[in-house]
């Protein structure tokens, strides 16, 4: 009996062995509630893998099904970007472009070019702050408040990860091309892929088939909604994109590898220069990429060129075992090896009676990165885009479920609290009290 075959020097399994082995790894994960959604694994066109796990609506009992649309957080950033290279094929712009041609006030503008607010090498802060979430903003208020933020270093000299560098590109797409964003990504890309069930939404949208954001909270399920605490219109440019795992096929198949429409565009997206995707290698071969997280939900889009490997994940329960332990699970099944187990930690508590206020501030990690503390009722959570709750463990320790990061508070000579020690998979961070 043929086990498995060998392509290009790897070992690949057949379907029933990736089934397998990702049904033993996501067990204590389906078990802990900190996985629901879709899964595909595909190579040369053909379906390796396709699965649908848990609830698009816990409360309801409606299931995840293939037709169930899901927020794909930062992937909407190549679609940014892809636009702007459309912009630039058609002779509208040019990434060489300085900012200050499209907004003539912007400080710095004629510093910051568009290719560097693609590449997130601008100087742009990360993010608004948090009370700016709440409401309602076009593209253009938008820019006026990331341009009172002071630039985290001289544009062109360094690299930090900018939403808001994504932002000002879809106030520059809507006034190049007179449409807006949502528009002319549906005109250009989203229709003539046939990619129905894809769109960007705004708070006050209703769109048919998109399930609910979870995240941690405390309870029977260890799950709370994350009804949106933030207006999406502010995820504009950066990740306010909607879709299907089968969309997302089929992006990767047919404008990533096959470059059905807009050819040069795709071959520019794809160079390797940091436009919108990420390019390495894994698992020795070309890999093009990216992943999202946005208010209860997590996703992934790969795509290994050399065989059309497609591995999409799209869920709606924002927690880290839905993120890197599953991203490398399928990547493991699907080129012919175990994935390594994940055990989700035991949860925590609410903090002790009447001590929660003393924990409550924003805390700055560096300039344009921050968290903020609240009390939520008799719980700890963190304040941005969501309410995300701390699981008291002892003293002043705590757990962050949605990042699997400890969380410990300092205190000055006096007692009081006045920073904190943030410790997840990538390191160990201090941030300052700010108020």
């Amino acid at each position: 009996m043929i086990t498995s075959i060998v392509v290009a020097g790897l070992i690949m399994r057949p379907a029933a062995t990736i089934e397998h082995d990702l049904s033993g790894f996501l067990r204590p994960i389906l078990a802990a509630n900190e996985f629901s959604g879709n899964i595909v694994i595909r190579r040369g066109g053909k379906t390796l893998f396709k699965h649908s796990y848990g609830y698009a609506n816990i409360e309801q009992a409606v299931p995840n099904k293939e037709e169930t649309r899901f927020m794909i957080g930062s992937i909407s950033k190549q679609f940014t970007a892809a636009a702007i290279l459309l912009l630039e094929k058609t002779g509208k712009l040019s990434i060489a472009d300085k900012l200050s041609k499209y907004v003539p006030d912007f400080p710095s503008g004629d510093k910051i070019d568009i290719q560097q607010l693609i590449t997130h090498s601008s100087g742009l802060s990360r993010d608004l702050e948090d009370e700016e979430y709440h409401s309602f903003h076009t593209t253009a208020q938008m820019v006026d408040l990331i341009k009172k933020r002071p630039l985290a270093f001289e544009p062109g000299t360094k690299k930090m990860y900018s939403n808001n560098a994504y932002r000002v590109l879809a106030y520059i797409i809507e006034t190049v091309s007179g449409q807006s964003y949502g528009e002319f990504l549906q005109q250009n890309f989203f229709s003539p892929l046939g990619m129905k069930d894809t769109g960007t939404l705004l708070t006050k949208d209703i769109v048919p088939k998109l399930a609910d954001g979870y995240g941690p909270w405390f309870g029977a399920t260890g799950l709370g909604r994350l009804d949106p605490h933030s207006d999406y219109s502010n995820g504009c440019g950066p990740g306010n994109i909607y879709s299907t795992v089968g969309d997302l096929v089929r992006w990767n198949e047919e404008f990533l590898l096959k470059g059905v429409v807009y050819p040069d565009v795709r071959d520019k997206l794809v160079s390797g220069k940091g436009l919108g995707v990420m390019v390495q290698e894994d698992n020795g071969r070309k890999l093009i990429w990216h992943n999202g997280v946005f208010e209860g939900f997590t996703a992934l889009s790969e795509l290994y060129p050399q065989d059309a490997t497609v591995i999409v994940y799209l869920g709606n329960t924002e927690t880290p075992a839905s993120e890197d332990p599953l991203q490398s699970a399928l990547e493991a099944v699907a080129f012919g090896k175990k994935p390594a187990p994940f055990t989700p930690r035991p949860r925590g508590g609410k903090p002790d009676p009447g001590t929660g206020p003393e924990y409550v501030g924003k805390f700055d990690f560096f300039p344009g990165l921050s968290v903020t503390v609240q009390q939520y009722g008799d719980c700890l959570v963190l304040g941005q885009s969501g309410f995300q709750p701390l699981e008291h463990v002892a003293g002043d320790k705590f757990f962050f479920r949605n990042k699997y990061a400890d969380v410990v508070f300092r205190r000055d000579p006096q007692g009081k609290v006045d920073g904190i020690v943030w410790t997840d998979i990538s390191g160990t961070y201090t941030a300052k009290k700010s108020k």
